[in-house]
């Protein structure tokens, strides 16, 4: 059989369109199973609880909790899949390090005074961090990697409450913001090794209470 650019280009559109049909199942099934892990557990929150699809199944969900239990007064979840059915995007995402990701955005009943950024050491975060001058950070090594920035009054205490948290889940963190001004905690992370079938997210919510506790200071 010969080769020519007419079958090369039939057999790459047969490979793209079987792709996403594969790739559609899966962001569906992983999607549906992913909501499922966060709503299930979502119970020792508290409060209010309401969610809706991004897009559809397949792209992710949001999931507010309002009145929840402290230290949080409201929390939103929300986690977006990898766009996997267009092979091209997904390749291209994969070299920037896109991967499906969870972001926890709380409002606390209680405010910290200081400032704490946490981000990959070679993240474009990170640069920026320590190059900042008009506020400048002190940036300090943190584990798994992760360059940990501390500015105003009480924020060492903070960044010492924050330390089991990325010994824990350093590996899967790319941002936390804790700042003042609400959304005063905010956690993204990778879902990649996070997410497990069949497992509970139970333990992450303990974890992000007692990051997020007063008494954390």
């Amino acid at each position: 059989m010969s080769f020519t650019p007419e079958t090369v280009l039939v057999g790459l559109g047969i490979l793209l369109v079987l792709w996403y049909l594969f790739a559609s199942i899966f962001n569906r099934r992983r999607g549906l199973a992913i909501f499922h892990w966060l709503r299930s557990d979502l119970d020792q929150l508290g409060g209010e609880v309401a969610s809706r699809w991004i897009g559809s199944s397949g792209s992710g969900a949001r999931i507010q909790v309002h009145k929840a239990n402290p230290p949080f007064r409201d929390l939103e979840i929300v986690y977006l899949l990898a766009s996997r059915e267009l092979l091209p995007l997904f390749l291209f995402d994969l070299l920037r390090g896109k991967r499906d990701q969870l972001i926890v955005k709380a409002r606390l009943r209680t405010s910290h005074p200081g400032e704490v950024e946490v981000a990959p050491a070679r993240s474009g975060r990170a640069r920026q961090m320590t190059t900042e001058r008009e506020r400048p950070w002190s940036v300090e090594d943190g584990p798994h990697e992760l360059l940990v920035g501390t500015r105003g009054h009480g924020a060492q205490r903070q960044r010492a409450a924050l330390i089991p948290f990325l010994d824990k889940y350093g590996l899967h963190v790319r941002n936390i913001s804790w700042s003042r001004k609400a959304p005063h905690l905010i956690v993204i992370l990778s879902l990649a090794g996070l997410y497990e079938k069949g497992g509970s997210a139970a333990g992450l919510y303990e974890d992000l209470a007692a990051l997020a506790a007063p008494t954390g200071q």
